[in-house]
């Protein structure tokens, strides 16, 4: 007992460091998860989904169907503008809400991609015109190049697909998630989500990057051989702009075309209204 006490007193340096660091650690994820509800309590929500946040369905006829898929974190909103565009042109639009998305950050966490994957396949299934065609977002690129693999579709249409992200930590997550659960976005990155009308998410479970880098690793490019569209802005410091070259490269589509749209961000596109007569042209095409 003496020997055990008095190897206590001699490492109490080390111990105390331990359960400092210990405290320090359990402090931490409280602070970050008390101010993720703080900025998540001061949005506005109507039965739990954020204003603005809600899937929407405009029925336009039986003839073209386009089933749109929204970004990591984000919202059928981003789609707003392109869908009531495209229904004018008298087409079917369908935004659906993705699993863990559009109420609050920790309904995130525990989404598997699989979940992700299968509600896109359940939406696709709703749409019953003659023609279908996909558009996807940043991670809705991602999923609309998993339908493509699976689904015999009319065409595909991807804008910052999420094939190959910037994010250089994606690997250290593990050792992240020991000091905190969400990682929050910049101030001026908020603020310039808010000048844009998104409605997304501020803060990001660190388990839902994960699913979303596994998401990636699932795709299938091989398998994809529908008439493919891929746009890519120029100035993406979220997705890679050359894994925009890599799915050009790799998919087996023969009718395929790759645009880089100039001065644009991974959220926000420079001329909107010419991409948005490309895209109509491309399903119009087809």
């Amino acid at each position: 007992m003496n020997i055990m006490l008095q190897k206590i007193i001699k490492n109490r340096g080390k111990l105390i460091a331990i359960i400092v660091l210990f405290l320090v650690i359990i402090l931490s994820k409280f602070v970050n998860e008390l101010g993720v509800d703080y900025i998540e309590g001061k949005k506005e929500r109507n039965n739990g989904i954020m204003i603005g946040a809600e899937p929407f369905f405009i029925q336009k006829g039986n003839d073209v169907g386009v089933l749109m898929l929204h970004g990591f974190s984000s919202s059928p909103r981003d789609f707003h503008e392109l869908a009531n565009f495209l229904a004018e042109k008298n087409i079917t639009v369908y935004a659906p809400l993705l699993p863990g998305h559009g109420t609050h950050p920790k309904n995130l966490e525990n989404i598997e991609y699989q979940q992700w994957t299968s509600s896109v396949q359940e939406s696709l299934n709703k749409i019953n015109t003659k023609k279908k065609f996909i558009i996807g977002y940043s991670m809705g690129g991602a999923l609309a190049l998993h339908l493509a693999s699976k689904n015999e579709l009319d065409g595909v249409i991807t804008i910052n697909a999420a094939v190959s992200l910037a994010n250089k930590y994606i690997k250290f997550i593990s050792i992240i998630k020991l000091a905190e659960k969400y990682t929050t976005k910049k101030p001026e990155t908020i603020i310039q989500f808010i000048d844009e009308k998104r409605v997304v998410y501020d803060s990001i479970p660190l388990d839902s990057v994960t699913e979303l880098q596994e998401l990636i690793d699932s795709i299938q490019l091989q398998g994809i051989t529908e008439p493919i569209l891929i746009l890519q802005s120029n100035d993406d410091r979220i997705v890679l702009p050359e894994s925009a070259r890599i799915l050009y490269d790799s998919i087996s589509s023969k009718d395929k075309e790759l645009i880089f749209l100039e001065n644009s961000t991974h959220s926000k596109i420079n001329n909107q209204n010419e991409v948005f007569k490309k895209l109509y042209e491309f399903i119009q095409m087809h």
